[in-house]
């Protein structure tokens, strides 16, 4: 797709000290809001999504954001394309199984979106060296994807959960849980998600 369907911001965390606002649990809460992408190495961020089964994404389909913005100044964000990471099944084992009907996707940044992001870090550090006050943020969105399968009827609930590993070998951090795709199209002013075309 040319335009994303979907604008889903996951998480706000601080490249300053600034709270994220999710609704998966107190505790989970406080630790994504500690987290800082100013000081987290790209390489290793993981996104685990459990998405429908019929939900195909591929490179770009999902990406990550990174925004920064001075005290009174609109943000300035920047945005980078997640890959989807094969072979993962260990990786995912220190999760609770997906839901029926789920499927488990295992999404990072490629290697020239990591030195895309460590560039904007630097510009973020300098700015912050050069006595600029401001807050950041870190989101995942949706901004593509298709339906292998007739896109069920009105009433049948499609869970999504996130969940974020900032640093190789730290816990995966529940971000949303159990969130139904239909309300996050809705909220985007659409019905389905198209179809593929030659689904396999």
């Amino acid at each position: 797709m040319k335009n994303a369907f979907i604008s889903l911001v996951l998480f706000a965390s601080a490249l300053v000290g600034l709270p994220s606002c999710m609704s998966s649990g107190i505790s989970s809460a406080a630790k994504l809001a500690a987290l800082s992408p100013l000081d987290a190495n790209p390489a290793e961020f993981r996104v685990a999504l459990f998405a429908p089964t019929a939900l195909r994404l591929k490179t770009g389909d999902a990406r990550l954001g990174f925004g920064w913005s001075e005290s009174g100044t609109l943000a300035s964000t920047k945005v980078f394309d997640l890959q989807i990471v094969s072979g993962n099944a260990a990786a995912l084992q220190s999760l609770p199984p997906p839901r029926l009907g789920q499927q488990a996707m295992m999404l990072s940044l490629g290697a020239r979106e990591v030195e895309s992001v460590v560039k904007f870090q630097q510009t973020v550090r300098e700015a912050k060296q050069a006595g600029h006050n401001g807050s950041g943020n870190l989101s995942v969105s949706l901004a593509g994807g298709c339906w292998s399968e007739p896109f069920p009827a009105e009433g049948q609930p499609l869970p999504l959960d996130i969940w974020l590993q900032a640093s190789a070998g730290s816990e995966y951090l529940p971000v949303i849980r159990g969130v139904d795709l239909r309300t996050i199209l809705k909220q985007a002013g659409l019905k389905s998600v198209p179809q593929c075309v030659n689904a396999s």
